[in-house]
């Protein structure tokens, strides 16, 4: 329940939420610090795009259902 709300008790989970919600507020364009900053908390130039494919992947999937209307087939996830 906590990475749902953004936080984690974790150094390097903590790190990859603060990376995420910057890549979003930002619409990708982050500071060469914020890239270093995710660099030294153990993650790699390889996991920084990684980051920017799984949300891309998302906003495509989450677009096509709300055009699409497409029936959820799994339960929804408690509320936060």
């Amino acid at each position: 329940m906590d990475i749902r709300k953004g936080n984690a008790k974790d150094p390097k989970h903590a790190a990859l939420i603060k990376y995420t919600q910057k890549v979003l507020e930002t619409k990708g364009n982050i500071s060469d610090s914020d890239i270093e900053e995710f660099k030294n908390a153990g993650y790699s130039d390889a996991q920084a795009a990684e980051v920017t494919v799984i949300i891309a992947q998302k906003t495509i999937s989450n677009l096509f259902n709300h055009i699409n209307d497409t029936e959820l087939d799994l339960p929804a996830a408690p509320e936060i």
